[in-house]
């Protein structure tokens, strides 16, 4: 999916690459934790060029925190907010347990249960420009 949104000449797939061995290299700096969560979100949000990139952490009980942000300003930050959505428990919290993973361009034309779009309003997970 990350290769897809990007262009496919040959100098921005190099751009791209040489983006994220340069975040590869910063993040086996002797860094604390923090700073290699805090790094590597910057660089996804760089390299992706979106509003938000985040670090979402599960937690017992099936809860979660975001964990790192990287966000535009003009985002209300949720870093260190806890997240309880049973929509989401309902029907990802499994597959990404595995490992899986989704992409969303557009929470307004994306088929997905109501209640899922608003929680990912709720994380201003939305088109820009909409609520």
């Amino acid at each position: 999916m990350l290769f897809g949104r990007l262009s496919t000449s040959k100098t921005g797939l190099e751009q791209t690459l040489n983006q994220i061995m340069r975040i590869t290299q910063q993040i086996h700096q002797p860094l604390e934790f923090g700073d290699i969560l805090d790094v590597t979100v910057k660089g996804i949000r760089e390299i992706l060029g979106c509003d938000r990139a985040l670090i979402y952490r599960f937690l017992p009980g099936d809860d979660g925190v975001v964990a790192e942000e990287s966000a535009s300003p003009e985002s209300t930050p949720i870093i260190g907010q806890m997240i309880y959505d049973p929509c989401f428990q309902a029907k990802w919290l499994d597959l990404y347990r595995q490992g899986h993973i989704s992409a969303i361009e557009d929470v307004e034309t994306k088929i997905l249960e109501s209640c899922y779009k608003d929680f990912l309003r709720r994380l201003q997970i939305a088109e820009s420009g909409k609520p």
